[in-house]
């Protein structure tokens, strides 16, 4: 795959920013209301972190997976687990 979409996890929501695709977003849809909003100020799709594994096997069949620094994402607890490493550090760098 050549295309990509960047994953965001920001306090239980992950924000998918994608390029657009017409099945992508079908499949999105599937997603339960209420656990998904695509933001058209942003461009992304905001995701409840409970959907994680979902939105992972749905962006994996369209896109080439990374985090927001670039970073590829190899498996769906990987967003999370990044994101708090980043979070951590930041912490302990104001103190």
């Amino acid at each position: 795959m050549s295309q990509q979409a960047k994953l965001e996890y920001d306090n239980g929501i992950i924000r998918a920013y994608t390029p657009y695709n017409a099945r992508f977003v079908a499949d999105i849809k599937k997603l339960p209301q209420g656990t998904r909003l695509w933001n058209k100020q942003g461009k992304y799709w905001a995701i409840d972190v409970s959907q994680e594994d979902k939105l992972y096997d749905i962006v994996s069949r369209y896109y080439d997976i990374t985090n927001v620094e670039g970073e590829e994402i190899e498996t769906p607890g990987h967003i999370r687990t990044k994101i708090w490493e980043l979070k951590a550090l930041a912490k302990s760098n104001i103190k």
